[in-house]
Formats: C-alpha cells, sequence, structure tokens
C-alpha cells in the first residue's frame, strides 16, 4: 500500500470482500438486481431500470436464468446470479493471499477463481 498504483488493476480487491458481505446476508432474497460500478461513475436509477428492462425483454424466462450485464466496467447481477454465486462461494470467494505462492503474494486480495492450475 505505500507504492502509488498499488490498486493498479485490482478492482476484484475491493469487490470481493463486498460480494462476501452481500452473499452472506439476507440483502440477496430482497432485490431483483445489483449493480456493481465505481466510484467515479454517475448512476441514474431511472436509466439503469429501463435498460436492464430492455435487456430482460429479450431473454426467455429471464427470473429462471442466472444474468449478468456488462455496461463497460460496471456490471448488473441479478439476484439469481448472486443464489447461484453464493452456492460456489467457498470456491469462488478464494483470494490471493500474502502466505500463498510468488504469483499470489503479488495479487493478495484478487480473486482465485482465474488462476490457472
Amino acid at each position: 500500500r505505500d507504492q502509488g498504483g498499488w490498486l493498479y488493476h485490482r478492482n476484484m480487491v475491493g469487490l470481493m470482500p463486498a460480494l462476501t458481505y452481500l452473499l452472506g446476508s439476507p440483502v440477496v432474497e430482497r432485490y431483483d438486481w445489483f449493480i456493481n460500478s465505481e466510484l467515479d461513475h454517475f448512476r441514474s436509477p431511472a436509466r439503469a431500470r429501463s435498460t436492464i428492462s430492455a435487456y430482460v425483454e429479450r431473454i426467455d424466462k429471464p427470473e429462471e436464468q442466472s444474468i449478468m450485464l456488462m455496461w463497460g466496467n460496471a456490471f448488473v447481477f441479478n439476484r439469481k446470479l448472486l443464489q447461484d454465486m453464493r452456492k460456489h462461494w467457498e470456491k469462488l470467494g478464494l483470494t490471493a493471499s500474502m502466505n500463498g505462492t510468488k504469483d499470489e503474494a503479488v495479487a493478495v486480495g484478487c480473486p482465485l477463481f482465474s488462476k490457472c492450475d
């Protein structure tokens, strides 16, 4: 943390603990959609609702499918996707640690689900 740019290309470092909290709480059951965006993004709830609706109109039985929409570097998850992620969070939620391999020590806090075995 003492070096400039220590979070450069590490957006998931902050997202992983947030997802762990979210998936461990009852909040997932209360909302249909969740938006993850960066702090410097402007978000319009009305525009988000209408855009989500436009996508969902084209999907057969959207409430039964796990859906993630990618709006540039903002991501929209439906409840079903988060419920499915919750089922597999024991593996999906693993992050690199300082005590891990050399590669992990460089990527502390980053998710391991994309790491090749």
